[in-house]
C-alpha cells in the first residue's frame, strides 16, 4: 500500500492511517482497490471517499475533500 499527503490536517502532518484516524481526517481510495476492503476493515474510525479513478482521488487530496490518497498500486 502506498500513501500520499499533499497538506497538513489540522496543522498536523498525517502520513499514516494511524495518524488519520486520531485525527479524525478522510482517506481517498480508488474504487476496486483491494485495499478498500481491508484497509476500511482494519481502520474502520477513518471516514473513507471512494474515488473513481486515481487521478480523482489526486484531484480530491488537492482540494481538501480528503488529507490521505491511500492506494495498492495495482492497476484497474
Amino acid at each position: 500500500m502506498s500513501a500520499i499527503k499533499l497538506i497538513e490536517f489540522e496543522g498536523k502532518e498525517i502520513t499514516t492511517l494511524t495518524e488519520l484516524t486520531a485525527a479524525g481526517g478522510t482517506a481517498c481510495v480508488p474504487e476496486g482497490a483491494y485495499l478498500a476492503d481491508v484497509v476500511k476493515a482494519k481502520f474502520p474510525g477513518v471516514s473513507y471517499n471512494d474515488c473513481p479513478s486515481p487521478d480523482v482521488c489526486i484531484e480530491r487530496l488537492k482540494s481538501s475533500v480528503c488529507q490521505l490518497y491511500a492506494d495498492d498500486g495495482k492497476p484497474f
